[in-house]
């Protein structure tokens, strides 16, 4: 445990959302992003290099319940940095109908 952890921004690139918090090693901040229909968007940390993604599904849906925003529907967001890539998946749910 880190007893002293240093302040970082963390800011999103969809959005206006800024928020000031302790740094842990190998912490990724999360928030759900009005400028994305409130999709769980990754925040950034101020002043580094990244691109953030919203990547559409491209199959087709059939009766799941899959992640909307701005009338599209999601699939996953992709952050690139200088020493790789991450990324959340939104997957989809089937329901059933007990007879």
């Amino acid at each position: 445990m880190i007893l002293n952890p240093h302040m970082v921004t963390w800011v999103c690139s969809m959005c206006t959302t800024k928020t000031v918090k302790p740094f842990y090693v190998n912490q990724q901040e999360y928030h759900n992003c009005p400028g994305k229909g409130m999709l769980t968007i990754p925040m950034i940390q101020e002043g580094a290099k990244v691109k953030v993604t919203v990547n559409e599904r491209e199959d087709y849906i059939s009766g799941e319940h899959v992640q909307m925003a701005d009338g599209r529907p999601i699939m996953s967001v992709t952050v690139e940095r200088e020493d790789g890539i991450d990324c959340s998946v939104y997957a989809p749910v089937v329901t059933t109908v007990k007879k």
